[in-house]
C-alpha cells in the first residue's frame, strides 16, 4: 500500500491535469475547481469537500474519502468524475 504522501501526490496530479488550482504548503492543503465552486481539502488521511451547491469553505465540508491510500485507479477516476460533475452544476 502506498503512503498517504504518495497518494496525495498521485491525486494532485489528477487535479492538476483537470485544471484545478492547487494550494500546497498550507496546514491543510486544498484544491479548487476551475470555476471555484468545489474545494477539496487533504486532511490527515482523508479528503474533505463541500457538497454540490454549497459555498466552498471548510465549515461546509464532510469527509468524501476516508483513506486515499488504498484507492484503486478506477476509484480515483470515479471520484474525479463526481467532483467534476459537482463543479459544473449551475
Amino acid at each position: 500500500m502506498q503512503t498517504f504522501k504518495q497518494a496525495q501526490v498521485h491525486l494532485l496530479g489528477f487535479f492538476k491535469e483537470a485544471g484545478w488550482t492547487i494550494k500546497t504548503g498550507l496546514k491543510v492543503p486544498h484544491v479548487t475547481s476551475p470555476n471555484g465552486k468545489v474545494r477539496v481539502w487533504f486532511k490527515a488521511q482523508s479528503l474533505h469537500g463541500n457538497d454540490c451547491g454549497t459555498e466552498p469553505k471548510f465549515g461546509n465540508t464532510h469527509s468524501w474519502v476516508s483513506d486515499i491510500r488504498d484507492r484503486e485507479h478506477d476509484d480515483i477516476n470515479q471520484f474525479m468524475r463526481f467532483i467534476d460533475f459537482c463543479a459544473n452544476q449551475e
